[in-house]
């Protein structure tokens, strides 16, 4: 239980991305490596340090430790810094252990493994140009090894009585390898960067659409008929916030005249999918009563499509709700004039013994009875 409340805490301090972008990602991959190689190393080193031990070689047990000891401090301590701190400190210290254990320890064995790693991390980091860069980096380091190490040092002894040729072979294989293993990496990341740029643009521009449109606009979700997005225009039309909004259902939505009209609508509409040469952008206009946080139900036009999945089928509709209180309002008293107006008429032409008056004469007398005027 123990090891699991650390976790946690670990994990917590870890904390998800702080942006959920590439570099976003990338400084929470940092952090990710560092937890990871603080866990690893130990059961690393637990294996190796009897080797060195039975070796004499206390200067990398001394090297291996200080790079644990550098992890925790770094980890816990030092590393609120910037990613870009963040990532050449790692990198940097990536390439510290495997120069070490290349000179120390020799080019065989797993060494050349290390070599590709460190390809990949900057990779990660960094898109193609750090696996161009890191691919040059790692021939040079290689190419001067050869030349600055002695020739009497006993883990490379073998190499250095093997025919210069040979090395060449081994630095061209690791640049290649490297180049192989981290170009379709750095490929997909930068391709992946600028998908994510130009969908976090467009996003961007329909929010700034939709947070400053006067309508609301809102989409819903075919399969459990809830909201998942209303625009925050909701609380200037229905006094409801816009997380207020999402937690009502449809039918707490509409008024009971106007929910069963909206899912008549919405069987219509997808019955009319198996149609043949329906139009999939096709939209319907609705008048519907909707719910005004003071309790009252207030008209309201609603255009309403389908949200459509790769393979085109409906899986959400969008809406745009716009306030027609105003025009019913305006619409009823209308027709409440036209009424007045027609029994003023009707009413005056019983007063006059059936002769109607002219058109002009008309008028001002139906002036006078609506206004409560006295005629000239």
């Amino acid at each position: 239980m123990r090891f699991i409340s650390s976790f946690h805490s670990l994990r917590s301090r870890l904390g998800p991305p702080e942006t959920l972008d590439l570099q976003g990602w990338r400084r929470w991959g940092v952090r990710s490596i560092l937890l990871l190689s603080i866990i690893v190393l130990p059961i690393s080193f637990s294996k190796s340090l009897l080797v060195f031990f039975a070796e004499g070689n206390y200067g990398l047990i001394a090297f291996d430790l200080g790079v644990w000891l550098f992890l925790v401090l770094y980890f816990f301590f030092i590393s609120q810094r910037s990613h870009n701190i963040n990532s050449l400190l790692w990198l940097a210290l990536l390439y510290t252990m495997t120069i070490t254990y290349f000179v120390e320890l020799g080019p065989h064995y797993a060494r050349s493994g290390w070599l590709v790693m460190c390809a990949v991390m900057v990779t990660l980091l960094y898109g193609v140009r750090g696996t161009v860069a890191a691919t040059g980096l790692n021939a040079g380091m290689l190419v001067l090894l050869y030349w600055a190490i002695p020739p009497q040092h006993p883990a490379w002894v073998a190499e250095f009585n093997a025919p210069p040729d040979k090395w060449t072979m081994f630095v061209v294989n690791i640049s290649i390898l490297t180049l192989v293993t981290g170009l379709p990496i750095g490929f997909m990341l930068d391709q992946l960067d600028r998908s994510l740029k130009q969908q976090r643009e467009s996003e961007e521009k329909y929010r700034l659409l939709a947070e400053n449109a006067t309508d609301i606009i809102w989409t819903l979700d075919l399969e459990s008929l809830r909201f998942t997005y209303i625009s925050p225009s909701a609380l200037a039309i229905r006094g409801f916030t816009p997380q207020e909004a999402l937690e009502l259902t449809l039918a707490q939505t509409l008024s009971p005249e106007s929910l069963p009209q909206a899912l008549q609508t919405l069987q219509e509409e997808l019955a009319r999918e198996n149609e043949a040469g329906v139009d999939p952008k096709r939209s319907r206009t609705l008048e519907l009563l909707q719910l005004h946080k003071n309790g009252t139900y207030e008209w309201a036009e609603v255009i309403v499509s389908f949200i459509r999945n790769a393979a085109g089928r409906p899986v959400g509709v969008l809406g745009v709700t716009r306030d027609i209180a105003e025009r019913k309002r305006a619409e009823v008293e209308k027709r409440s004039l036209e009424e007045r107006l027609q029994r003023a008429e009707n009413g005056g032409a019983g007063n006059s013994g059936g002769r109607r008056r002219p058109r002009s004469q008309q008028c001002y007398w139906y002036y006078c009875r609506l206004f409560r005027t006295a005629p000239l």
